[in-house]
């Protein structure tokens, strides 16, 4: 039987690993039902979204991440004592050197 790459669904354990689970979507009418359920199983129920919540909480933990990723940056090359060039680490056009800030 094909699958289509829906078998590794079976490979997560959310119970095992609850970091994995990201968040439940559901429609409006059904968020009560779904979060009742969440609760029943031992999971958060405030992870239940409805789809446009979770396409917000998706967007939000991306810039969440874009913005440890850079402070991650800012720090390794600040406290680096390698000398790294202007053009060596770019984000957005704007590139780290050891010594300044995000230069243009």
């Amino acid at each position: 039987m094909q699958t289509y790459g829906f078998d590794t669904l079976y490979n997560i354990n959310f119970k095992e690993n609850p970091e994995q689970l990201f968040g439940v979507f559901t429609s409006p009418e059904n968020i009560a039902r779904v979060q009742m359920w969440m609760e029943q199983y031992g999971f958060n129920p405030k992870q239940v979204y409805t789809f446009e919540e979770f396409l917000e909480e998706v967007k939000r933990k991306s810039q969440e991440i874009d913005n440890n990723f850079e402070n991650s940056i800012r720090y390794n090359v600040g406290n680096s004592n390698r000398d790294y060039q202007t053009e060596e680490l770019k984000k957005d056009g704007k590139s780290i050197t050891q010594n300044d800030n995000w230069i243009k």
